[in-house]
């Protein structure tokens, strides 16, 4: 049994819907984050992804990332990565994924202060 736990909390700001998780993304909690994900892409036209509190993140997280731009992109949205720092970061840096997302450094970055 896993100790993995994921949480989602979201809020809105102007025409963004921010989309907070926080905890692990692992093999165990990857499929819930992208059923969540799925839901806020498909009802907002500009979401803010804030990993600010984000722990970790596996290469099935990663996966999830790509699943959820490649759909905001489809449908012509916006999806804005943001905050990602520390471990996180260096994930995403380490395995190229900054060219392939939207990463900015934080949230103000792209929602405005």
């Amino acid at each position: 049994m896993s100790n993995s736990k994921v949480n989602f909390s979201s809020e809105t700001k102007g025409d963004w819907i921010i989309w907070t998780i926080s905890g692990s993304v692992d093999m165990t909690t990857a499929a819930e984050t992208e059923k969540k994900g799925r839901e806020i892409v498909e009802n907002n036209s500009k979401v803010a992804l804030d990993m600010s509190q984000l722990e970790y993140i596996s290469s099935a997280g990663l996966r999830v990332l790509l699943i959820l731009t490649q759909m905001a992109e489809d449908e012509e949205k916006e999806f804005a990565i943001c905050g990602a720092k520390g471990d996180v970061k260096d994930v995403l840096e380490d395995s190229g994924m900054d060219v392939l997302l939207n990463l900015n450094d934080s949230l103000s970055d792209v929602v405005g202060g």
